[in-house]
């Protein structure tokens, strides 16, 4: 894990195509963004009791900034219960509304990503074909029913230091 997120710091363009099953609709976005390793994590992040009370460990925390108008800036929280993270828990803290991610790595070039809330569950998978091209595809299901599917291609253009 720390191999893998190592290679997705920088700056990245992406295409991402989503196809919506319940009116056959298509959306094609592109995006411009920069993905950073937060430098000092216990300033930035308050200590959350629930990773703790599960043998969570904070391992980092990232932050990706959208290139877009107003500019929004997500920060990642990965907590994990092995020193390899090859499994754990992902908070997400966008505007103050917190999400929960469980993710699982795969190999060391393939990530996957699940979350669930209510009647709502969706796969993301991420492969690092190189250091500067990434593919991932997602699926969301509600009451277990696929609703939507997506695949985005992301280039990295710029090594952030």
């Amino acid at each position: 894990m720390k191999s893998f997120l190592n290679q997705i710091e920088g700056k990245w363009i992406s295409q991402r195509t989503t196809y919506y099953m319940k009116n056959n609709k298509i959306d094609n976005n592109k995006a411009e963004f920069i993905i950073r390793k937060l430098k000092n994590i216990d300033s930035l992040i308050q200590t959350n009791n629930q990773y703790s009370a599960q043998g969570m460990q904070k391992y980092n925390a990232y932050s990706i900034t959208w290139n877009s108008i107003p500019k929004k800036n997500i920060v990642y929280n990965i907590f994990s219960t092995d020193s390899d993270l090859h499994a754990g828990s992902i908070r997400k803290v966008d505007n103050q509304i917190y999400t929960k991610y469980n993710f699982y790595l795969e190999n060391s070039n393939s990530l996957q990503l699940n979350y669930a809330e209510n009647d709502i569950q969706s796969t993301e998978k991420i492969h690092l074909v190189n250091p500067n091209l990434r593919i991932s595809t997602s699926i969301v299901k509600k009451f277990g029913k696929c609703i939507a599917i997506s695949f985005a291609s992301e280039i990295k253009i710029d090594n952030i230091s």
